[in-house]
């Protein structure tokens, strides 16, 4: 699901309109019996020929580890087995101990696309719960569709997939995600600052990325990372791909997002451990829609208590009570109050802004009383000209004094000011 803003200038100022539009897709399992012995030591015996090719590969390898995976065929040909089961496997730890046998197993010989893959006897709702464990921990599973099944023959169970893509597509587009995600990890400014990594990676998702819920591999890092078009799934998994890269604790969250006209719909972001601390992280509802590339900071690093202002029934808790790590908490702008002193801040904060590459500026209060008398006084008041004035004095970017366009969120009480360009 996608949150979508747009920016509408009236004579000195612009109201922001909402809307959201989106899908999440539904993971589906199935399971059904198969009488026939004779089809199951076929099948044993062509699953050992498949397999082989993965034995001695570890499912559990960190994909920060760039060390070679190669594995003898039954050819004696060398295969490239990318390294894609994710260090932070939150649904994983919270499966039985049979459902954890099935998703170890099915982990260890997936990456040769089997047809079958044999596992203990699942019910329905454990299967459901395995693969939704798999497809959540780790976000280079992408060559796995959304349907699976469970046969039974004889004594035996055994997994089923849909894939969407053949063993040597796959190889290639893993080459081409670890090449791009080389490039964004190596210039990032200190791979040691665990929020400065967060900030960075958020920006650069946004920046490149194209919200799309229906383009090909939208749900998926693929998508994001190469075809800059992604969908809520996309951009959450990516970023636990590039966080699970850097060694930071970071896991992607189902539920429902709620727009300001009360539309509901599935949706999918992420819980990031930040210097110790859970907090919630929607890069997909900070992405800017159409034309519009102004960078927001609404649900970067929320607690509990404020993602739920719109974002409900999400799948785990994970007790995202500080908001230490949120943006405007970090940056210094988040005003108890509105006075000269909070005006000089925001005066500083255009300037550094514009400086910096950015188009606008943001700040957010922790009242409503607060939030409203800066609104009052900024724009009703037209206190915002000369803030404009010393902001233009301060940068190098040229632009007007006397006309300015701003967006007043007043569920999370933030107001945005952008300033017009001046023409030379």
């Amino acid at each position: 699901m996608k949150k979508f803003t747009f920016f509408v200038l009236l004579a000195a100022a612009a109201v922001a309109l909402t809307f959201a539009a989106g899908r999440l897709p539904d993971y589906e399992a199935e399971s059904e019996t198969l009488i026939s012995a004779a089809d199951s030591s076929e099948f044993t015996a062509k699953e050992k020929t498949e397999q082989t090719a993965s034995e001695a590969s570890s499912a559990a390898s960190s994909t920060a580890s760039k060390a070679d995976s190669t594995q003898a065929s039954t050819e004696s040909d060398a295969v490239f087995l990318p390294e894609f089961a994710s260090p932070s496997r939150y649904y994983y730890d919270r499966l039985s101990e049979n459902e954890k046998k099935a998703y170890d197993r099915i982990l260890e010989k997936i990456i040769t696309m089997p047809e079958k893959i044999r596992i203990p006897h699942l019910e329905r709702e454990e299967l459901n719960n395995v693969f939704t464990a798999l497809r959540y921990d780790n976000p280079l599973l992408f060559f796995v569709g959304s349907k699976c099944k469970v046969s039974t023959a004889g004594f035996f169970s055994y997994f089923q997939a849909d894939y969407t893509m053949s063993y040597e597509e796959y190889l290639a587009a893993v080459k081409e995600i670890e090449a791009k995600a080389d490039s964004l990890l190596s210039s990032l400014t200190d791979p040691e600052d665990e929020w400065l990594c967060e900030y960075e990676l958020h920006n650069a998702i946004i920046n490149s990325c194209k919200y799309n819920s229906y383009s090909e591999h939208d749900s998926s890092v693929y998508g994001v990372l190469c075809l800059e078009n992604a969908s809520c799934e996309g951009y959450s998994k990516t970023m636990k791909y590039l966080l699970d890269r850097l060694g930071i604790e970071a896991y992607v969250l189902a539920g429902v997002a709620t727009d300001v006209d009360g539309k509901s719909d599935l949706h999918m972001w992420n819980i990031v451990k930040i210097n110790g601390e859970y907090s919630h992280l929607d890069v997909t509802w900070d992405d800017p829609s159409g034309d519009d590339d102004t960078l927001l900071y609404t649900y970067f690093n929320l607690t509990d208590s404020e993602i739920c202002l719109d974002h409900s029934d999400w799948s785990f808790d994970f007790d995202c009570l500080s908001g230490q790590n949120n943006y405007y908490r970090v940056k210094g702008l988040y005003f108890d109050s509105f006075s000269e002193a909070e005006k000089d801040i925001i005066a500083a904060t255009i300037a550094e802004s514009l400086d910096s590459g950015n188009k606008s500026a943001d700040f957010r209060f922790s009242s409503r009383e607060a939030f409203s008398q800066a609104n009052d006084r900024l724009f009703d008041g037209q206190e915002i000209y000369p803030l404009l004035k010393a902001a233009a004095q301060a940068c190098s970017v040229p632009i007007k004094t006397n006309s300015v366009e701003y967006s007043s969120n007043d569920l999370f009480l933030i107001i945005t000011v952008i300033p017009k360009p001046q023409e030379v």
